[in-house]
């Protein structure tokens, strides 16, 4: 039976704090998911939808602000206060279903003398432009 692997010894595991200030993606998969390939592969593969809801953009030279991700992630689950605290939404993750549409405000309904008095007033004509 093979052993365990140990993130600590272990040179296929990585962690953030062992990349450099700017990564490339693989990079990056490999220390937030592990590495497993279907994990990097998946994580790749939602990239642009991660990046939608905050993830720092890649940087056509350097990579990716390694500190930026490790705060995106710290902020997508609670660990540090979201920015915009008075206008906060909640981040749109990619394996949740849609939010449920809110409620209607329900108006209070007419009452039989509002609707008989808006009959009454006359509908103002529409001709057609010549």
């Amino acid at each position: 039976m093979p052993k365990a692997r140990k993130p600590d010894t272990d040179p296929c595991f990585l962690r953030l704090d062992q990349l450099p200030l700017f990564a490339d993606d693989r990079d990056l998969a490999r220390a937030i998911v592990g590495p497993n390939v279907e994990k990097v592969r998946h994580w790749l593969a939602s990239l642009p939808t991660l990046e939608m809801n905050g993830l720092p953009k890649r940087h056509t030279v350097y990579g990716r602000y390694v500190p930026g991700v490790k705060q995106f992630y710290d902020r997508w689950y609670g660990l540090i206060p979201s920015v915009n605290a008075g206008a906060e939404r909640e981040l749109e993750r990619p394996w949740s279903s849609p939010k449920s549409r809110r409620p209607r405000k329900v108006e209070a309904e007419e009452t039989d003398e509002e609707i008989l008095s808006r009959l009454d007033k006359p509908t103002p004509s529409r001709r057609p432009k010549r």
